[in-house]
């Protein structure tokens, strides 16, 4: 590249065998872990989101078996699962200016908490939202956060969860829960801990 920057991806690209790449240390350690944390938070919920969703589709079974009718259903089903568990419970922020929602008047510097659970169940919003329907469209969960802090990973989540559904759907006719299902104790993930299931 004829202008080179600090981003380290362009850097590598630019790197040439030979010629020397010079990186800020400290800035590349920021970056290392940044892509640490995301990767780690990312696998965490696509992890949970997985789980919650087996464990939704077999308490209910007539959902269940309509997915597999209708395989096409699939992307619809997976944002269905995702606002259902939604596997990250909240996020504390801090206010960058003064405002009001829903006539709570909020400061600047006033910490808040979104639960996105509650978001995701929210009535206003969502017609039956204690209903797992696997055809619901519109579907704005929230399940990957909202604004400038929207899950970074949500495409790649989205794939990893079709490509796992449509294997597990295939190979496993009989997919059922078999025992009771123990959650993570957690104030930040929707989890689950262990669930035992039976796959013929």
């Amino acid at each position: 590249r004829s202008r080179p920057t600090n981003a380290l991806f362009r850097q590598g690209r630019s790197f040439r065998p030979g010629k020397r790449c010079y990186f800020d240390v400290d800035d590349l350690h920021a970056r290392a872990v940044r892509l640490i944390e995301t990767l780690t938070r990312k696998a965490q919920t696509t992890r949970n989101a997985l789980s919650g969703g087996i464990q939704t589709l077999c308490e209910h079974p007539e959902e269940l078996a309509r997915l597999r009718r209708e395989p096409g259903l699939l992307p619809q089903a997976i944002e269905e699962m995702l606002r259902f568990v939604t596997p990250v419970m909240q996020f504390r922020r801090t206010a960058t200016e003064d405002t009001e929602i829903a006539g709570q008047h909020i400061r600047k510097g006033d910490k808040l908490v979104m639960y996105y659970g509650s978001a995701n169940r929210d009535a206003e919003v969502f017609e039956n939202p204690d209903t797992f329907d696997i055809s619901r469209k519109p579907n704005p969960h929230l399940a990957f956060g909202t604004g400038t802090h929207f899950c970074v990973g949500s495409h790649m989540a989205r794939l990893e969860l079709k490509i796992a559904f449509e294997e597990i759907l295939s190979r496993f006719p009989n997919l059922q829960l078999a025992g009771p299902v123990e959650r993570l104790q957690s104030n930040f993930i929707s989890g689950i801990k262990s669930m035992p299931v039976a796959l013929s």
